[in-house]
């Protein structure tokens, strides 16, 4: 028997259960809705289980529909998201389904749009929660960083990848990693094709570092040309906001290949286990989707199938 408690807040142990489990992640830590500036609320669900020993765990946004307009193609035209990454985290294997059927009691309650997604090392996780809600097969490459450096640079792709590298290299790109001083090098960037407000990406960034996130930017002649954040809490490394460019790409200067293998060296000299290529379509026949599949498959990770949930 399985039971939930639904706060607004997170009790103290919160991100510690999550360091403590394997499958914890970034996104699902107290910082993570802290960060979420434009949310109405954010619900920190607990599930126990009999004994009242908290068998699973699950951050959910509220996020106002109008500012997710990529989302809009999946979702009911409704004023709130309800809105999560990799998650429930479920501590104990025995509870999962009754966790999951509980969740789904939760989300139909709250008679909102819904846009969530399993861990992809817990595939399938989702696909109890009911038939109120919609199931699309997603995918990610993750690279187990565990392996030798020799090892990892074999497996990606000789023609594009690796010669890729080396022209880079050859062409006077070099990394830095971002801080606090070069942050507004990186938004300069960024905005070219993602619009934000620099305070906003500055608070995100402070609040988010504290817990386990940074990036890096690549410069030709000390003058930025792309750049790369990442989440690495845990131990477990997400990519995300990738920045370009168009001196990158017009000179070919091949500088996200570099960055990328950059960072699989720096996460194994600080002994991290993951680095996740961040989600893809598998299943998409637009050719920008499959090139994008293409492009990540062409690092040598495996490859893992999970499920987006949405209603």
């Amino acid at each position: 028997m399985i039971s939930i408690e639904c706060d607004f807040k997170p009790d103290k142990d919160w991100n510690k259960r999550l360091i403590d489990f394997p499958l914890g992640t970034i996104y699902q830590t107290r910082e993570y809705a802290e960060a979420q500036l434009e949310k109405k609320s954010s619900f920190f669900l607990r599930f126990f289980n009999s004994t009242g020993k908290i068998v699973g765990q699950i951050l959910i946004n509220e996020i106002p529909s109008n500012d997710k307009k990529t989302l809009k193609k999946f979702l009911l035209k409704k004023n709130i998201i309800l809105r999560w990454n990799y998650g429930p985290v479920i501590f104990d294997s025995d509870f999962k389904e009754e966790i999951c059927f509980e969740l789904g009691k939760f989300l139909y309650s709250k008679k909102n749009s819904v846009y969530g997604s399993e861990h992809p090392l817990s595939s399938g996780l989702l696909s109890g929660i009911g038939n109120s809600f919609k199931l699309n097969e997603w995918g990610t490459f993750l690279i187990d960083l565990s392996q030798d450096s020799d090892t990892l640079w074999k497996k990606m792709d000789k023609h594009s990848v690796r010669k890729n590298i080396e022209r880079s290299k050859k062409r006077g790109v070099h990394i830095k990693e971002i801080n606090n001083s070069n942050l507004k090098l990186f938004y300069d960037i960024r905005k070219l094709t993602h619009p934000v407000i620099f305070t906003k990406l500055e608070k995100r960034w402070n609040i988010l570092n504290k817990v386990g996130s940074t990036g890096f930017l690549a410069f030709v002649d000390e003058v930025p040309v792309a750049g790369i954040m990442v989440s690495t809490f845990n131990g477990y490394i997400n990519e995300f906001g990738i920045a370009r460019t168009e001196r990158d790409k017009k000179e070919n200067l091949y500088s996200h290949d570099l960055l990328k293998w950059h960072i699989i060296k720096w996460a194994k000299n600080n002994q991290f286990r993951n680095y996740d290529l961040t989600g893809i379509n598998p299943n998409s026949k637009e050719p920008k989707e499959k090139g994008i599949f293409r492009y990540k498959k062409k690092w040598g990770g495996e490859f893992f199938r999970y499920n987006l949930i949405m209603k």
